[in-house]
């Protein structure tokens, strides 16, 4: 499965290397709320431009922000949970 699976299509279209990817998301795990009272708090944000993809995530008192190379361009709210089981171990994901 891919990034571009799990949000709507045609919204995201960037590319990064997945492990690169992997460390950000463990970077901003801290600030993903998953209490299931506020869905939007067990997201992350994803936002691609200008050669960086900017990784954030939010609990509302903690706001975690991480950035990597990437290719392209896109945003995507995500679900934490479900874009960690989609990325692969290595390789490009998009």
């Amino acid at each position: 499965m891919s990034v571009s699976e799990i949000v709507r299509p045609g919204a995201f279209g960037a590319t990064v290397d997945a492990k690169e990817l992997q460390k950000a998301l463990r970077a901003v795990k801290p600030a993903v709320w998953s209490n299931g009272f506020q869905p939007a708090l067990a997201c992350v944000l994803l936002e691609a431009a200008g050669g960086r993809l900017r990784v954030t995530a939010t609990r509302l008192d903690l706001t975690l922000s991480v950035e990597l190379e990437a290719e392209g361009e896109g945003r995507a709210l995500v679900f934490y949970q479900a874009l960690k089981g989609a990325l692969p171990k290595k390789g490009r994901v998009s």
